[in-house]
């Protein structure tokens, strides 16, 4: 099994300029890029699912943005066959889960998952954090009870972040409603009744993107 040290570097070894310079277009401001295809992180992943807790710790901690897509790809993968230590792992260094692509590489698939037949107390613990890629966790979290047909826990986080002020976890509680809405359409509406008017835009746009238009019209004129 190759080292954190050792997937870093192979990772350097894949990086280019091109990619790079797409990614500062992308993400503008953002430096901690160094240029290698999505895809070609998700592949190195694949090759590396038992890297031990304390390297994955090593990948989280670099400021280089692939080193941490690495470890949070790994800990997707990897959910099912070490769910218990990789979970601790996400809760202990959340501080560095810290953008939106990191919490959504490992949100539903680790955390979740690993909630699905367990109290779902950690994910209000999120939910009511300062820090605001734990409220998206504890919202995309719930993706996974949503495949099970379960949506009491996507609503009721909903509400506790409704009116987040944070628009990255505005837009993950519209994803969440909006696949709410395709398991049980009513309870979606029922949600969008009570609260449209007071949510934000993003969070809105995103919920009803699948409603017929004149429901989307409706619930857009109500805020």
């Amino acid at each position: 099994m190759p080292s954190a040290a050792d997937l870093a570097a192979r990772l350097r070894m894949l990086a280019t300029d091109e990619q790079r310079m797409k990614y500062r277009r992308f993400f503008p401001g953002d430096d901690t890029f160094i240029g290698v295809r999505m895809g070609d992180v998700f592949a190195l992943a694949r090759t590396a699912l038992t890297l031990p807790v304390a390297e994955l710790e090593t990948l989280l901690a670099s400021d280089t943005h692939e080193d941490r897509v690495l470890a949070c790809s790994i800990m997707g993968k990897a959910a099912r066959s070490r769910q218990a230590e990789l979970f601790d792992l996400y809760r202990r260094r959340h501080d560095r889960i810290d953008t939106w692509d990191l919490v959504d590489l490992v949100a539903y698939q680790l955390a979740g998952s690993w909630l699905t037949d367990k109290p779902r107390d950690p994910l209000y613990d999120w939910a009511a954090d300062g820090f605001w890629p734990a409220r998206r966790s504890a919202i995309v979290a719930t993706a996974a009870f949503l495949r099970q047909g379960e949506t009491g826990d996507t609503l009721a986080i909903s509400r506790l972040l409704v009116a987040d002020p944070e628009v990255f976890v505005q837009k993950g509680v519209g994803w969440m409603l909006r696949t709410a809405g395709d398991v049980d359409r009513a309870a979606l509406l029922a949600f969008l009744d009570e609260h449209a008017a007071g949510m934000p835009r993003p969070m809105l746009g995103a919920a009803i993107e699948k409603l017929p238009k004149p429901d989307r019209d409706r619930y857009r004129a109500a805020r």
